[in-house]
């Protein structure tokens, strides 16, 4: 499951240094982005790897990943932007210390659910397919109160999708397993912010437009964690 932290990571640097290359062109950020490309690459070949070894690898790779992304980030964003960033990614780093220890009852459990996993990766994508759209109808000139309902809307929804998917498939157990490692690698600031709204409705969070898919290379919180970001950004501004 290491590959959901490398997707968030290599989202995220493709997110701003779209939205800022202007401001990125030095030898460090240049670096970075390569560190990045190299991830990538490892990412996609090892994806849902049941191999113990391969995903310490990953899970060194990411470490190093992690640590490029927050200078890429103080170098390439403007201050209120970085404290957006900081705010939104805090706490997401405890995934590193529940899963990338050897042993660890987490980490246990996922080459454990694995091969099932993997057979299921379109179902996965298909639970953030719906909610891809939602992005667009958020109106930043909406109350702060509608922007987090919204966004803690899309953030429970892709948990329960993605958990009930999983668990039809694979059982309970494993959907317990994804729902934990969802919450985990949602960080800090979104399960304290998204609390009030943990027993939504799920009606009242459909979208209006259901009309964009997803490929099957794409993976949930790859998606999900640019627009979190956007989101909360819209969100904090306004709170401010």
């Amino acid at each position: 499951m290491s590959w959901i932290w490398a997707s968030i990571l290599i989202s995220f640097i493709e997110c701003i240094d779209g939205a800022f290359s202007h401001d990125c062109n030095s030898s460090e950020s240049v670096a970075c982005r390569r560190e990045f490309e190299n991830l990538k690459s490892f990412q996609e070949r090892y994806q849902y790897t049941s191999d113990n070894q391969t995903l310490s690898e990953m899970c060194w790779k990411q470490l190093l990943a992690l640590k490029c992304v927050n200078s890429f980030a103080e170098e390439c964003l403007p201050e209120d932007e970085q404290a957006v960033f900081k705010t939104l990614i805090k706490g997401s780093d405890k995934f590193f210390d529940y899963f990338c220890v050897e042993n660890s009852s987490l980490r246990k459990e996922y080459l454990r659910q694995s091969a099932c996993l993997k057979t299921i990766s379109s179902e996965l994508d298909e639970c953030t397919a719906e909610y891809v759209e939602s992005q667009k109808l958020l109106d930043s000139s909406a109350s702060p109160k509608t922007l987090k309902q919204r966004t803690c809307c899309i953030y429970f929804e892709n948990i329960r999708c993605s958990s009930n998917a999983t668990s039809e498939a694979c059982g309970q157990e494993a959907g317990e397993l994804v729902s934990e490692l969802w919450r985990l690698l949602g960080g800090t600031y979104l399960n304290q912010l998204c609390e009030p709204y943990s027993e939504y409705d799920s009606e009242s969070c459909t979208p209006a437009s259901k009309s964009i898919r997803l490929t099957p290379r794409t993976n949930i919180l790859g998606v999900l964690f640019p627009f979190l970001f956007g989101a909360a950004s819209r969100y904090l501004r306004q709170e401010g």
